[in-house]
């Protein structure tokens, strides 16, 4: 039997992101951690019927983390070896960023007082932003402007937002090859 137990805060967060986005989307997940096909790059698994999977290697840091490198206005500098993942049209590398680890109690928020009659006042929050980039051999190297950083860098565009919606996409893509995202 597989040992599906992640034990980093910042893993189990990632798959978590991941799992509730699927759940949104009521669409079925897998969390593949400590499986074969962990070790092949997928951490979890998206997929609305057997033959309409979307793989993840699921990644998160935080803004103070020597892995996330650097930002600007449009782009996200990543410290990942994207070369050694073999590269697939159905796989991602899904990035959630949280606040300064110096903030760890402060990337998820809950309010679920008793004395909050209003169901919208009340909640979970969490403190992440999430990205995507397609692990599809066609994927951007780059380094940021005036940096000397090393070769593992991958550029991801600001505007390839993770969120219910393009994950909705993703699965709709693999269904409809021709699509873009």
């Amino acid at each position: 039997m597989a040992d599906n137990s992640l034990t980093d805060p910042k893993d189990m967060f990632s798959i978590a992101y991941l799992q509730m986005l699927t759940a949104h989307i009521k669409h079925s997940f897998v969390d593949c951690s400590g499986t074969s096909k962990d070790k092949k790059g997928v951490d979890c698994e998206v997929f609305k019927t057997e033959c309409l999977e979307v793989y993840f290697q699921a990644k998160c840091t935080s803004i103070s983390s020597k892995s996330m490198i650097e930002e600007d206005e449009n782009y996200i500098y990543y410290n990942f070896d994207i070369k050694k993942y073999k590269a697939h049209y159905k796989k991602y590398l899904a990035l959630i960023i949280l606040p300064a680890d110096a903030e760890f109690e402060q990337w998820l928020e809950t309010n679920f007082l008793f004395e909050i009659k209003d169901p919208n006042k009340s909640g979970l929050l969490l403190k992440a932003r999430a990205f995507y980039l397609p692990i599809n051999g066609s994927y951007d190297l780059g380094k940021p402007p005036n940096s000397n950083r090393s070769n593992n860098l991958v550029k991801i565009p600001k505007t390839n937002i993770l969120n219910q919606n393009s994950l909705l996409k993703m699965v709709e893509l693999v269904e409809n090859p021709e699509q873009t995202l």
